[in-house]
């Protein structure tokens, strides 16, 4: 079954994440990316983000950076995680540094990998909620329905029409119906 987020949504649920923090210490130098705004939308077959950075190193500040990143998502199919390849990014002012673009662009992977596998996850943890309640009721005050189910997410599709996200869930679980007397039946 086609499951949809919008984009507001997922620019709702991404801003409970902000600001977000991200060390890029690999040398001890105390490098680090603060991600303090994100807004989200689709272009042809990519995520656009326009993000306001802080970024400090050794070799670099900035405050109030923005960057827009453009990349493509897909999903992974065994975690149910967004990943991004095709990642490009453009700065709001000309003449990024080398070295400043290529912190960006570790910053901006980590960033959609990260951010947006754990928003799009919060969606699918509140359909497994909803599933849940739907498959442990009363049917009848002398039937109960009693199951469990896990849903999967496959087949990301970007919407640029609608400005949402479809994925295509499906959910796999045991269901029983408790309660039924066969010889009351008859």
């Amino acid at each position: 079954m086609p499951f949809r987020v919008t984009i507001e949504t997922l620019n709702t649920a991404v801003g409970k994440w902000l600001p977000a923090t991200m060390p890029l210490d690999e040398e001890g130098d105390g490098t680090s990316i603060v991600v303090r705004e994100a807004v989200t939308a689709i272009e042809g077959g990519a995520l656009a983000v326009d993000v306001v950075v802080d970024a400090t190193s050794s070799f670099l500040s900035l405050e109030n950076e923005a960057i827009r990143i453009v990349a493509t998502p897909s999903l992974d199919e065994q975690t149910g995680n967004l990943v991004f390849s095709d990642i490009a990014l453009a700065s709001g002012e000309a003449g990024l540094a080398g070295q400043a673009r290529t912190l960006m662009l570790q910053a901006a992977g980590f960033f959609m990998s990260e951010t947006y596998s754990f928003a799009l996850r919060e969606e699918f943890l509140a359909l497994e909620k909803a599933l849940e309640r739907a498959l442990n009721r009363e049917l009848t005050p002398e039937l109960t329905l009693v199951g469990s189910g896990q849903v999967r997410a496959r087949n990301l599709r970007l919407l640029p029409e609608v400005s949402e996200l479809e994925v295509t869930i499906s959910s796999i679980g045991d269901v029983q119906v408790i309660g039924f007397d066969p010889k009351r039946a008859e």
